[in-house]
């Protein structure tokens, strides 16, 4: 029977980059986070595997786990073709999938997929309505989905940032995949999103929000994961585009990533990297032992958090991944 959709209360968990992983490696990641009781597990795309494929393999190794992309632009494929995915997703996991969609940045839009990045709010809006039309069996244009999905509704999440994006989110989006805030201003900076809600006369959908977590046992593995942290945020501020470094500049980092994002222009990632400050990864991050991890996740449904979705920076090892899962896994939060 098919899984009915229903306001999240879990933990998540996310795949940053799973292009730089075998699959083999993933599959066996989902088993386990969907063995510990997991209530997502996100697949991020940007220009690497596809998120539906790979979500589609996962399906067939997990039994109760939900399957979100976390996140897909809304430019690389027609809003009738994301309908055909995230249904045949929806068909091949039994009721489990979960579109993710996002408006990605103009980088990436006009260069990989060669498409004008023009008026992304109106563009997400469209495509949104438009899935969900399809998926409830009404015709585009004179074309209909030629099978019946096996839930006329999909949730779709929407991975925004700016006040502007998140007002539209509470309002039409069914939940919010959040990052790039601290934890201890979520509360603030989510009132456009709740507000959104309020004016569409809704309930607030759920917030997924990403932790960057590390659970580690040694001084050793502490160490080398906030290389890995700077490393994966000097990536986010120099390699992203504009609006991860915006982000982060609003919120009080705006000297750190301006620092970083002009080294990294200029060639030398390394010293980009090295221009990351500790306080900014403080500020984004818990690397610590599995008592502290499982502290700060308990932090993040204080702050209103529905769904605490757990990754860690590029580069971790699958033996810190696992100890992370364990250490913010339902049984040690509950």
């Amino acid at each position: 029977m098919a899984a009915t959709s229903s306001p999240v209360v879990g933990v998540g968990f996310h795949f940053r980059r799973a292009q730089d992983r075998p699959q083999a490696e993933l599959v066996e990641l989902a088993r386990e986070a969907d063995r510990l009781g997991y209530q997502t597990v996100w697949a991020s795309e940007a220009w690497g595997r596809d998120a539906f494929v790979l979500l589609a393999r996962l399906a067939v190794h997990t039994r109760h786990v939900r399957l979100a992309t976390g996140i897909v632009n809304v430019w690389g494929r027609s809003a009738g073709t994301l309908a055909q995915a995230i249904a045949t997703l929806d068909e091949v996991s039994d009721g489990r999938a979960v579109l993710g969609l996002g408006v990605s940045g103009p980088r990436v839009v006009e260069r990989f997929h060669e498409r004008p990045w023009r008026t992304p709010l109106v563009q997400l809006s469209d495509v949104t309505e438009t899935v969900r039309r399809l998926l409830r069996g009404e015709r585009l244009n004179g074309f209909a989905l030629q099978f019946t999905p096996i839930r006329p509704q999909v949730p779709v999440y929407w991975g925004v940032y700016g006040p502007t994006s998140m007002r539209a989110a509470g309002a039409l989006a069914d939940g919010w995949l959040a990052g790039e805030l601290p934890l201890d201003t979520l509360r603030r900076e989510s009132e456009p999103f709740h507000r959104g809600a309020a004016e569409a006369n809704r309930p607030s959908p759920p917030i997924s929000y990403m932790l960057q977590v590390t659970a580690c046992d040694t001084e050793g593995q502490v160490a080398t994961a906030r290389d890995l942290l700077r490393r994966d945020l000097a990536f986010r501020i120099g390699g992203l585009g504009p609006f991860h470094r915006r982000s982060l500049a609003e919120r009080g980092f705006g000297e750190v990533c301006e620092r970083v994002a002009s080294t990294w222009a200029g060639g030398d990632r390394a010293a980009a990297t090295a221009a990351v400050s500790a306080e900014l990864m403080a500020a984004m991050s818990c690397i610590g032992s599995p008592d502290e991890v499982t502290a700060y996740v308990r932090l993040a449904f204080a702050a209103g958090i529905a769904e605490p979705v757990v990754t860690v920076p590029r580069g971790t090892s699958g033996e810190r991944i696992i100890a992370t899962l364990v250490a913010c896994s339902p049984s040690e939060l509950y």
